[in-house]
């Protein structure tokens, strides 16, 4: 009896220490009840989940398998189970240990209890990727509750499965939910951000750092959407805050280089890349960027060399392959941009100016022969493509096929009928067939049409690339959050 009554108070005393948060306290108390009692299903679960809340796993796993084999259907155990295997990262184990806690909790009838642990059900499927699975739950959870997690993790599954309103709405409830919750206002500012929506998610984002000032997330996709919205320097100051508060994140030092080098701090920018990079070795985009700028500032060689790096990380990225070939034609490194080139339609086969840039490379090579199919195949791409006629005519008159020649000079002069320079070339096309008459007409023509203003064929040309960046800055991913379950 004397044994039993300080069995029951150990138990008291540590629940009064959960009720304070003494977990170290609490779990000595439940310990020696189980060397007391070695069936005390109860007291190995609570020991269980005190180390729980200690961040001792695998001491907590140990604690509740023993709880789970003396009461195999003790749902609390379960619970806790599934809670320290999350933590673990044994996420499959983690959600079948949570079906296993609702199936066998003495409140199933409860719905505001389904309803949580549909909410935790669908936050482990979220985790493990299952985003059909986990907004099916988490719908159920919703019609019990208006809990701000469950809502924010619904808006997330959500989105994943192609719901972008049912996104946003969820969203705005849990932002009503809990108006204090400064990672509901992040969600909607990213769900918002990632809709191009960028005037609307520029006050979540500040509304989530009146929440929570450290919040580098919401200082990081402020910047973006600051940056987009034509206010660069205040962008860069809330970059640069995300930094400080978060200085081992590639994406934000990429993202300040970014804005550095659309302010034209070019040397400044490359400094950010180089960051960018020495945090993640393998960052494509970076060096992308970081070529971009080295070109901005006519240094050549390293630009290539940043190029060649993107392509080692991604050998299919079609803007590496699209700026190393026009880096390389602005080298006169011909036979190495026609190699570029090859590949790049290989990449994009609907790409006329990649077709484009390998025929002017031949024509550079003196292959006026092979460079032939390549024009004709940009212009079928794009009939309109006025610089890919005139090149093909120019090809054509090197050649000596002077009646190819003139019919693609037709073709380009239809399309741009006040060309002064379409003018000259065809001239000298005729003063080589030997009709100078003709040619003294062409002449004179084109001097009429240069006091015209702009050559339509010059400022209607297409390049056969530009060099660009890498597509948009790269937001964050929000993540699933859990609620926990207490014992």
């Amino acid at each position: 009896m004397r044994i039993w009554f300080g069995t029951k108070l150990l138990m008291r005393r540590g629940a009064q220490h959960i009720r304070h948060r003494r977990y170290e306290a609490a779990s000595a108390n439940y310990r020696k009840v189980t060397e007391r009692e070695p069936e005390n299903a109860q007291a190995f679960c609570l020991a269980g989940f005190c180390f729980v809340e200690l961040g001792r796993y695998q001491e907590a796993v140990a604690m509740l398998d023993r709880a789970l084999q003396i009461r195999p259907g003790y749902s609390d155990a379960h619970a806790q189970l599934s809670r320290a295997l999350d933590h673990l990262g044994e996420i499959g184990a983690a959600l079948e240990y949570a079906e296993r806690a609702a199936r066998n909790d003495p409140r199933r009838n409860d719905l505001k209890r389904v309803a949580r642990w549909h909410g935790r059900i669908g936050y482990l499927l979220s985790k493990r990727g299952d985003w059909m699975s986990a907004a099916e739950h988490l719908r159920l959870a919703s019609r019990e509750t208006r809990d701000a997690i469950t809502y924010d993790n619904l808006a997330l599954a959500l989105w994943h499965v192609g719901d972008k309103a049912g996104s946003l709405d969820a969203y705005r409830t849990a932002v009503s939910s809990n108006p204090a919750d400064a990672d509901v206002h992040f969600g909607l500012g990213w769900a918002l951000y990632n809709l191009g929506r960028y005037e609307e998610a520029t006050d979540p984002f500040r509304r989530a750092i009146q929440l929570d000032p450290t919040h580098a997330d919401a200082y990081y996709h402020l910047g973006l959407v600051l940056e987009a919205t034509g206010q660069p320097e205040e962008g860069l100051d809330a970059l640069r805050r995300a930094a400080t508060l978060r200085p081992n994140h590639p994406e934000t030092h990429y993202s300040i280089g970014a804005t550095l080098r659309g302010k034209g701090d070019i040397e400044d920018a490359i400094a950010a890349y180089r960051q960018a990079i020495c945090l993640r070795p393998g960052y494509g985009d970076a060096y992308l960027d970081l070529g971009v700028a080295y070109s901005e500032l006519g240094r050549s060689e390293e630009e290539i060399a940043a190029y060649t790096a993107a392509i080692r990380i991604d050998g299919r990225d079609p803007l590496a392959w699209g700026n190393l070939a026009l880096a390389y034609s602005g080298k006169q490194m011909h036979q190495e941009a026609l190699e570029a080139y090859e590949r790049l339609c290989e990449l994009q086969p609907e790409n006329e100016m990649a077709y484009y840039g390998v025929a002017t490379s031949l024509s550079f090579l003196e292959r006026y022969e092979e460079s032939v199919p390549n024009y004709q195949r940009a212009i079928e791409l794009d009939p309109a493509f006025i610089t890919a006629h005139e090149y093909l005519g120019y090809a054509y008159s090197l050649m000596d096929r002077f009646p190819e020649a003139l019919d693609c000079f037709k073709r380009a002069m239809d399309l741009a009928p006040g060309s002064a320079l379409l003018h000259a070339e065809l001239a000298e096309i005729y003063e080589r067939m030997g009709d100078t008459d003709r040619a003294r007409r062409l002449r004179s023509s084109a001097e009429e049409f240069e006091l015209n203003g702009p050559d339509p064929a010059i400022s209607n040309a297409k390049k056969p690339i530009f060099k660009e960046s890498a597509r948009n800055s790269p937001g964050t991913q929000s993540q699933p959050r859990k609620s926990e379950e207490t014992s």
